[in-house]
């Protein structure tokens, strides 16, 4: 009788043990299955954040795994960036190059937006950017008698032109052109003055290399040109 009560002291011992360690280690069985089931990417060298859809939102700060192409500018390998920052990183160990482009900022990737009429919109800093410009140059400066005046070579291919006809002198009739070539031999007609006064005159959509100034008809007085160009 005592060897029973013994032996049923043992089972029960038994099974309550059994019971703590099911109890004990099932929810860290659960947890770990739970943090191994989705995919992490590390924030730091002990810390890990589960990776976010792209539709959770902007300003991602953590959980994210690199999307977007990388540069190489030769030495690193830069993330495309919204604002101008120093960012650069001399590996790609670790990058995971995905479908959708995101840019950093310098604390936040954000995606590339497309707004309701479906273009895409682009911050970028002011002076990122600068068109090809002509600075003022005189084309003619006071002739009296009809004159061809000297090539101006803008270096790019201007397309839109603005230019001022001054004239002095009250002259009974003027007719100045302005002229525009690609190869600096051969010209064209872009625009015409034929005022006795002065004016200031636009032409867009004509992109030519070269200007100059043509004065053909001036009986008296005198015509000053001046020109200013740009690009798109």
């Amino acid at each position: 009788m005592k060897k029973l009560i013994n032996l049923t002291i043992i089972s029960l011992l038994i099974f309550i043990s059994a019971f703590i360690i099911i109890f004990v280690t099932v929810p860290s069985i659960r947890s770990q299955i739970m943090q191994i089931s989705g995919l992490a990417v590390a924030q730091t060298t002990t810390r890990w954040n589960s990776v976010r859809d792209g539709a959770a939102g902007d300003d991602l700060t953590t959980g994210i795994m690199v999307s977007g192409g990388y540069l190489f500018d030769g030495t690193n390998w830069d993330r495309p960036l919204k604002t101008l920052h120093g960012d650069s990183i001399t590996t790609v160990s670790g990058q995971n190059v995905a479908a959708i482009l995101y840019g950093w900022d310098g604390a936040n990737y954000d995606r590339i937006h497309v707004d309701a009429s479906g273009s895409i919109n682009v911050n970028i800093p002011a002076g990122s950017i600068t068109f090809p410009t002509q600075a003022i140059v005189t084309l003619l400066n006071a002739v009296a008698a009809p004159t061809t005046g000297a090539t101006t070579d803008t270096t790019y291919l201007l397309s839109k032109h603005t230019w001022e006809i001054v004239v002095t002198g009250a002259p009974a009739n003027e007719t100045t052109n302005l002229e525009g070539s690609i190869n600096g031999t051969t010209w064209y007609i872009l625009d015409t003055s034929a005022i006795t006064t002065s004016e200031m005159r636009h032409i867009v959509n004509k992109p030519v290399r070269y200007i100059r100034a043509d004065c053909t008809v001036l009986p008296s007085g005198t015509v000053t040109v001046r020109y200013m160009g740009g690009g798109n």
